[in-house]
C-alpha cells in the first residue's frame, strides 16, 4: 500500500510538473508569436483590360510610311529598311543648324551676306544640275531665318547648303555635326551625306523620319515658317510655299520632294478636330509612286485619323490595378483614386509606368503607388490607393503558424 502510494504521488508530480511546463511555455510561446513583426506583403500586377481591338490605321501599301500620336508610333507600313528621303535631309539640316543657332520667335537671326561663291552655286544648281533653286544674286544679304524658309517652304537645295557652310564652314563639317546629332537624338537608321538630301546615300525609315517629324513641329520656328504661305525676304525675292499639300484637308507638309531614286516622300502634321480643341497626328510617306496615288493614300489617311481619333480613357476610377494577397489568405486591390482621359486613336492602349512598393497592413483608401503616362501633352500621373483594408493575421493564425515569418 505504501509502495502504491508513493507511485501515485510520483505520476502526481510529474503532472504536476508537466503542467507547470506547459503553463510556463504558454506563458513565453503565446506573447512570442503574437509579438512577432508582420512583414510587407508584395504587389502582383493585374493584366490590362482591353474591350476592343484598335480600329486600323489607314496607310498606303505602296513604299513605307508611319503616324505618330501622344508621343508613340501608333502604325507602320511597309518596308522598314532605310530608303533614300530627297528633300527629307533638309528638316535635318534646319534643325542642327538651329540647335547650334537658336532663334528667338518672330526674330530675323542673324546675317548672311550672298557673295561670288553663293551667286555661282546658285546658278550652277539651277542651269547645270537642274535641282530645285531659289535665286540669290552677289550683293543680297539674308537673314538665318529667310535661309530657312527658302529651305523648308521651296525646299531650295542651294539654300540648304548656304545655311549648312554659314552655320559650320563647310559642308564637311556640317555633316560631322549632322552625325553627331542624329547619334545624341536616337536616329539610329538615319544617314546624310549632304545637306540637300540629292544623294540617293540620304537614307532614313518612315519611323525615323516620323519622330523627326514630331521633333520639328516642335520647334517653335520651324512651326512659325510652316505657317507662312509665302514670303518676301529684305532683299525682295518671292519665297513660295511649294511644300504645302492638302492644306484645306488639315495636312501641314514639312517636307514633300522627289528623286528618281527616292520617288514622292512625304513628312507631315494632320489637325483634327477633337471637341473644342485640335490634336496633332504626325506622318511620314516615303516612297510613293505618284502624286495621284499620294493624294489617294493622303485622304484615306485624313479620313482614318477624322473618324479614329477620339477621347479615350486611361483610367476609370475604381479600376483594378493590382492585388496584395497576404500569407494568411487577406486580400486588397490597387485601384484607380480618379479618371483620366487623353486624345487618342479608337481601340489603342497606352501603356503605364506602374510603382508600387511592398507594404504592411494598411488601412483602406491609402495611396500606395502610382501609374504614369508618357503622352504629348506631358506625363500624366494617376494616384494607386487600396479599395479596402489589407489587414494582418489574426492570433488563431500567428499562433497555429509558428514559423511563417522566420527569417531565411
Amino acid at each position: 500500500m505504501d509502495q502504491v502510494s508513493g507511485s501515485r504521488r510520483v505520476v502526481r508530480g510529474i503532472g504536476v510538473a508537466v503542467g507547470a511546463l506547459i503553463i510556463v511555455a504558454a506563458g513565453v510561446y503565446t506573447p512570442l508569436v503574437l509579438s512577432v513583426d508582420t512583414p510587407a506583403t508584395t504587389p502582383r500586377l493585374l493584366p490590362t483590360q482591353t474591350d476592343a481591338a484598335m480600329a486600323p490605321v489607314a496607310l498606303p501599301e505602296s513604299g513605307s510610311s508611319a503616324v505618330r500620336l501622344n508621343g508613340t508610333v501608333l502604325a507602320d507600313a511597309g518596308d522598314t529598311a532605310p530608303r533614300p528621303i530627297a528633300g527629307a535631309a533638309k528638316v535635318v539640316t534646319a534643325l542642327v543648324v538651329l540647335d547650334a543657332f537658336p532663334l528667338d520667335a518672330g526674330a530675323p537671326g542673324p546675317s548672311i551676306p550672298i557673295g561670288a561663291v553663293e551667286d555661282q552655286r546658285f546658278r550652277q544648281m539651277r542651269d547645270e544640275l537642274g535641282y530645285r533653286t531659289v535665286p540669290v544674286v552677289a550683293g543680297q544679304v539674308w537673314s538665318q531665318r529667310e535661309t530657312l524658309q527658302a529651305a523648308l517652304l521651296s525646299s531650295s537645295n542651294n539654300h540648304a547648303e548656304m545655311l549648312a557652310i554659314w552655320a559650320f564652314g563647310s559642308v564637311d563639317q556640317y555633316l560631322a555635326k549632322a552625325r553627331a546629332w542624329l547619334d545624341e537624338h536616337k536616329f539610329d537608321d538615319t544617314t546624310v551625306v549632304d545637306p540637300t538630301g540629292i544623294s540617293p546615300e540620304n537614307l532614313s525609315t518612315a519611323i525615323d523620319l516620323v519622330r523627326l517629324t514630331e521633333q520639328a513641329f516642335a520647334d517653335p520656328i520651324i512651326a512659325e515658317i510652316l505657317q507662312d504661305s509665302s514670303v518676301r525676304t529684305t532683299s525682295g525675292t518671292h519665297v513660295e510655299n511649294t511644300t504645302a499639300y492638302l492644306a484645306d484637308e488639315g495636312v501641314t507638309a514639312l517636307s514633300r520632294s522627289y528623286t528618281d531614286a527616292s520617288a514622292i516622300t512625304l513628312l507631315f502634321g494632320l489637325e483634327v478636330p477633337i471637341g473644342d480643341s485640335t490634336v496633332m497626328l504626325y506622318g511620314t510617306i516615303l516612297g510613293s509612286p505618284s502624286y495621284p496615288t499620294l493624294k489617294e493614300d493622303l485622304a484615306a489617311l485624313v479620313q482614318s485619323a477624322v473618324q479614329n481619333i477620339t477621347e479615350l480613357p486611361l483610367l476609370a476610377e475604381g479600376d483594378p490595378v493590382a492585388v496584395y494577397e497576404t500569407e494568411w489568405g487577406d486580400t486588397a486591390r490597387v485601384v484607380a483614386a480618379e479618371s483620366v482621359t487623353t486624345v487618342g486613336w479608337t481601340g489603342a492602349t497606352i501603356d503605364a509606368e506602374v510603382t508600387l512598393e511592398p507594404i504592411p497592413p494598411t488601412r483602406a483608401g491609402t495611396r500606395v503607388g502610382s501609374a504614369v503616362y508618357q503622352l504629348a501633352s506631358g506625363e500624366q500621373t494617376v494616384r494607386l490607393v487600396l479599395d479596402t483594408a489589407l489587414d494582418g493575421p489574426d492570433p488563431f493564425w500567428l499562433l497555429t503558424h509558428p514559423f511563417a515569418f522566420n527569417e531565411g
